[in-house]
């Protein structure tokens, strides 16, 4: 509830006598009593002429008569005052009249109407003049007062007009605040800037304003508790809000505001989940009543018949409730409750059928979620499917985008929709467009559930859970959506619809449990889908039995029973199942067909054959049952009669894509068969090849996208079955080499653009094919093995034989044992597959004794007395089957020549002859070989133990000359530590105190820590002179030669003064400073030499201990290696 629907009456306050005395003339006084008083003015405008009264007396009249609702009234009493002041010219005292006047026209405005309907239907207001015309006329009146007539009723005027044009509302501010400096307690201007503060949204200063006004005038109108309220309740404190409303009403039993606020409360409150169904109930009659008692006090209040229209929508009484509707838009004082109006008005035109008044209601209030959708609902409901599409994408992705669940679930059902006029790829944009739709639906229903984010972060709250997570229909469709692009999504959409049905009066319904059974008999979770199939069909025999719709449900499911029991190798129970199903339903044909198949896998195709016949005798237009029958002929190598059933076909219906394909075929398979032994036979094929590239033609005509017909062209190209192929028998590819490679470069370019379509293994052979007709057997071979492993689970014997002929050309060309080993072995790999089959028996024998030639060809150096003993007994197999083979009297053609496999025979067993002296000749060899790398090996190990031991005698020798350097070093440390010890002691009688002191710091700079300090020397003055004597050598290098070796002693910093300090204590004292130089010098000389000789030993000794003798990198290894390498012939 706004606080601009509240009153705000002006006027002068009534006097405490109810009555006016007014002096006529001189004597006669006439009493007015102000509570008697009625509505004609005739005789008080002629009293208060002839008294010549004063404006105040005027004004006090007509406020009476205003007070009173006598608004006709009053104007007249102040028209009358405005010309008899106009007459006298007393424009000071017309002021207040205009003002008076104003304040009349403001209250006028607020029963005005805000806006007039073009075109109403039931509320039509006729001449009422609307609100601006009222507050236009208000502005003139203040106009005319004269300007300098500014008391505080000037300034609260223009305050309240600047107040209810709403667009002046900071204007209005400004004057409030006017008026507040000078009269902080006027109650009228707290009034002013508490609704504007309520309306700036600042509740708390609001409440403060509303509580002052409170206090200063408890009686004051309008009521500061209304205000007081409406503050709460913004605050969040609904029940302190209930109870100022409730004790404004208290107060004035008769006011309509409060009324409609505590029905308000009380209407929310029945929508509270919360609350039990009873409190509900409760809460909404009593808010209904509140409503109604308020419409019956202020019938031109846009609140009050807002709610009223919703509450009659709801009885099912749409007249009223579009009365109601057309009042609240035509009296709105905001936006919000117009487009409620129009929301309501639009809803009971939709409820009546005029869809176009209803889109027209619900675009003018179309911010509104509800709204937009509505406008969708219309145009669904007059098929206009894109137009609400539209409407909703608009909604969800246009400038000011309102993202509703319901409306992203609504606009995911269009687009999952099947549409006539989309396209393919429109339809396919359409359903991916759709599942990010209920995908965003899924997260927002994760986020609802009590383990989401937002049932964590609620805690214990419990909150209202939307209606459409139960929604059936939605998660169907989201199964639907699912189905062939994720089957796991789809079966949890179909998981949540089956928990929703369970909860239904009926159950679950059976049909989403026999679709979780299809999902997962798709998914090869055979137990699974079988456990469901046998629940389906006890739901519907039981709680559905008496829907008139589950006959044929039973039936669709009883048949998805019997497939599973196929597919798990029940064939019992799946013959069982499908006999049942044919005794209720003969017509059945799926099931024949099915039987029929199993019949064939069982070799009763004569059986088989009189169910399909029976099958087409009832339904021979069946375009799916054709086709299957002409697979039966053709699995039957019934090509004749397959080509003539499929012929029949084409004439029934022309344009049947599988017949046109197996039409193109069966011509292509009889036209390799056709041998080109004369010109006739010749003519024949070639017409062949040219009908089965017609064929294919037209299948691409009829879908451009049939993968079957592209492959088709693309193996008569690469063959090129126009050409070279047409006119001999043999199967090979075209002589021309130019020709061939460019024909299979063609047709790996087709079949590598059908790959990416047709998920086949075929397509992998056949460009297997094409790579061997190129001669690159390696991609041949890739090719072959990521169809077979990919699409045939490694048991396709065409497949396997294709693999072995490619290792089988790879090995002949390698001249590899080990690739025609392989060869052999995916030979015998189809052989366990199809046992009987004499082409692949026939072809083991011949890769046996090509692999036994190969070896028996090596040089003794290439090859191994394993291979080749391996070789003679793939050579003895050959011989068994190749005299099986070349002794055969089966009546009919063979796969292979019955005299080429008896020349293999003989020509195996002198093969086989040989194969003795190749044995005999690989043992002397690689006997001879073990001898000769024997002997070798003695060599390398005698050298080796040579090299050892002389690097051993070597180390050790090293070893000894360290050591004897280490022992010298040692004696000179010990020695020089000595000799300054001798001289620290000769000097120190000498020394001064002084001098002494500071030569301690010298002095313990000279030696190590471990040692004694000696006594303090004098220092030297020749210090730079025997860095000089150096010439180049570091001053360290002396230091090392003092404190380097097998003792790790620490070296002072000050190193040429240890050079001072050596000195010999024979020599004279005049030539004292030389010879000390000379022999420091000297001394440690003879240091660095040696130190740099024991680092050298050191560092030998070092790389000599480190040194493996099996390092690749010794002399040693690269001699092993020079005698593995020995040419041992």
């Amino acid at each position: 509830m706004d606080p601009d629907d509240m009153e705000m009456e002006m006027g002068t306050p009534p006097p405490a006598t109810r009555s006016l005395e007014i002096e006529v003339g001189d004597q006669e006084v006439i009493t007015i009593d102000l509570d008697s008083l009625d509505q004609s003015t005739e005789d008080v405008i002629a009293v208060l002429q002839d008294a010549q009264c004063r404006v105040s007396i005027w004004t006090q009249l007509a406020s009476e008569y205003w007070r009173r609702g006598w608004l006709e009234s009053a104007q007249k009493i102040t028209h009358a005052a405005v010309e008899f002041f106009k007459q006298r010219h007393d424009r000071h005292s017309l002021a207040p009249v205009y003002l008076l006047l104003a304040n009349v026209q403001i209250d006028s405005s607020r029963a005005a109407p805000k806006m007039k309907l073009q075109t109403p239907q039931l509320d039509k207001l006729g001449d009422d003049l609307l609100k601006d015309t009222y507050l236009g006329e208000a502005t003139v009146l203040m106009n005319q007062a004269d300007p300098s007539y500014q008391g505080p009723l000037y300034f609260l005027t223009r305050g309240i007009l600047q107040l209810a044009k709403q667009s002046t509302m900071n204007e209005a501010f400004a004057t409030f605040e006017g008026v507040l400096a000078t009269t902080p307690t006027n109650l009228v201007a707290l009034h002013g800037k508490a609704r504007i503060m309520y309306a700036r949204k600042n509740y708390r200063e609001s409440l403060q304003l509303y509580q002052r006004i409170l206090r200063l005038g408890p009686n004051t109108q309008p009521d500061p508790r209304i205000g007081i309220g409406l503050c709460f309740w913004q605050l969040g404190d609904k029940v302190k809000a209930k109870k100022a409303w409730e004790r404004s009403l208290e107060l004035h039993p008769k006011h309509w505001v409060p009324e409609l606020l505590l029905g308000l409360e009380a209407l929310n409150a029945s929508k509270d989940s919360k609350r039990t169904e009873e409190q509900r109930h409760h809460a909404y009659a009593v808010g209904s009543k509140h409503i109604e008692r308020s419409f019956g006090t202020n019938q031109k209040n846009a609140a009050n018949a807002n709610c009223l229209s919703e509450y009659f929508i709801r009885r099912g009484e749409p007249r009223k409730a579009l009365k109601l509707a057309e009042r609240a838009i035509q009296f709105a004082d905001t936006l919000a409750v117009v487009n409620e109006g129009h929301l309501r008005a639009g809803r009971v035109a939709h409820l009546e059928g005029r869809y176009d008044d209803a889109i027209t209601h619900y675009t003018a209030a179309k911010n509104l979620p509800l709204a937009s959708i509505s406008i969708a609902q219309c145009h669904i409901k007059k098929g206009e499917t894109p137009a609400a599409i539209h409407v909703l994408d608009t909604m969800l992705k246009g400038t000011n985008p309102q993202r509703t669940t319901e409306a992203m679930i609504m606009l995911a059902s269009l687009r999952a929709s099947e549409r006539a006029a989309l396209s393919s790829h429109e339809s396919a944009a359409d359903k991916v467009a759709a599942r990010e739709l209920f995908d965003r639906v899924q997260k927002s229903a994760s986020a609802l559930q009590p383990n989401g984010a937002a049932g964590k972060a609620n805690g214990s709250v419990k909150t209202k859970r939307p209606a459409w997570l139960d929604d059936v229909e939605m998660h169907l469709e989201v199964a639907r959506l699912w189905e062939k692009e994720n089957t796991e999504k789809a079966m949890a959409a179909y998981q949540d619809a089956k928990r929703i049905s369970e909860s239904s009066p009926k159950g679950v319904d059976p049909r989403i449990v026999n679709n979780i059974a299809v999902l997962s008999h798709l998914a090869g979770t055979l137990p699974d889908a079988r456990a469901h199939y046998e629940q389906a069909l006890g739901i519907v025999s039981t709680t559905w039995a008496a829907d008139e719709n589950m006959d044929g449900m039973s039936t669709t499911v009883l048949y998805n029973l019997a497939r599973v029991y196929e597919d798990q190798g029940d064939a019992a129970m799946a013959k069982e199942a499908y006999e049942k199903l044919l005794s209720r339903h003969s017509e059945y044909i799926d099931a024949k067909v099915r039987l029929a198949h199993m019949l064939m896998a069982a070799n009763r195709s004569n059986d088989a054959n009189g169910l399909l016949k029976q099958a087409l005798d009832s339904r021979g237009q069946d375009l799916n049952l054709r086709a299957y029958y002409t697979h039966f002929l053709l699995q039957s190598n019934l090509h004749q009669h397959a080509l003539k059933f499929v012929f029949t076909t084409l004439q029934m219906e022309k344009s049947d894509l599988y017949g046109t394909c197996a039409a193109a075929w069966l011509h292509y398979h009889l036209a390799r068969e056709i041998r080109s032994t004369n010109e006739e036979m010749t003519r024949e094929r070639r017409h062949k090849f040219k009908s089965a590239a017609e064929f294919y033609e037209k299948a691409l005509s009829l879908d451009p996208g049939c993968s079957v017909a592209a492959q088709g062209l693309a193996i008569m190209v690469a063959e090129d079955a126009l050409g070279v192929l047409s006119l001999k028998a043999s199967s090979a590819p075209g002589e021309d080499e130019e020709t061939r490679m460019r024909n299979t470069r063609e047709a790996l370019d087709v079949f590598a653009k059908i790959r990416e379509v047709m998920a086949d293994g075929s397509v992998y052979t056949n460009m297997g094919h094409c790579y061997y007709m190129r001669d690159e057997y390696e991609r041949a071979i890739e090719s072959y093995e990521t169809g077979l492993t990919k699409y045939y689970n490694g048991e396709n014997a065409s497949v396997l034989m294709c693999l072995s002929r490619a290792w089988y050309a790879k090995a002949s060309r390698d001249q590899s044992f080990a690739s025609m080993r392989t060869a052999l072995h995916f030979a015998q790999q189809a052989q366990k597959i199809v046992p009987g089959d004499k082409s692949i028996r026939y072809n083991i024998a011949v890769i046996g004794q090509r692999a036994a030639e190969l070896v028996f060809s090596l040089n003794t150096a290439k090859r191994t007395l394993e291979e080749l003993q391996q070789a003679q007994e793939y050579a003895t197999n050959a011989q068994r089957f190749l005299s099986a083979l070349s002794e055969d009297k089966s009546e009919g053609g063979l796969p292979y020549d019955k005299e080429m496999a008896s020349q293999r025979h003989m020509y195996g067993t002198v093969l086989l002859r040989k194969g003795a002296d190749q044995v005999a000749q690989q043992e002397k060899y690689e006997m001879e070989y073990k001898a000769k790398l024997d002997a070798a090996r003695d060599v390398r190990t005698a050298e080796r133990a040579a090299i050892a031991a002389k690097e051993q005698a070597r180390l050790e020798e090293l070893e000894r000359e360290a050591a004897a350097l280490a022992e010298e070093r040692r004696k000179a440390r010990e020695e020089a530590v000595l000799w300054a010890a001798q001289r620290a002691n000769e000097s120190s009688e000498d020394e001064k105190p002084k001098r002494r002191k500071k030569e301690k710091s010298a002095n313990d700079d000279l030696f190590d820590d471990d040692e004694e300090p000696a006594a303090p020397k004098e220092k030297k003055e020749r210090k730079p002179r025997v860095a000089r004597k150096r010439k180049g050598k570091e001053t360290s290098g002396a230091e090392d030669g003092l404190s380097s070796g097998a003792e790790d002693v620490d070296r002072p910093k000050k190193r040429l003064v240890k050079k001072r300090v050596v000195h010999d204590d024979d020599d004279e004292p005049v030539d004292n400073r030389a010879r000390k130089k000379f022999k420091s010098a000297d001394v440690i000389d003879d240091s660095d030499e040696e130190l740099e000789k024991m680092d050298r030993l050191e560092e030998e000794r070092l790389r000599l201990s480190r040194t493996n003798l099996d390092d690749p990198a010794s002399p040693m290894k690269g001699e092993s290696r020079a005698i593995d390498d020995v040419d041992m012939e």
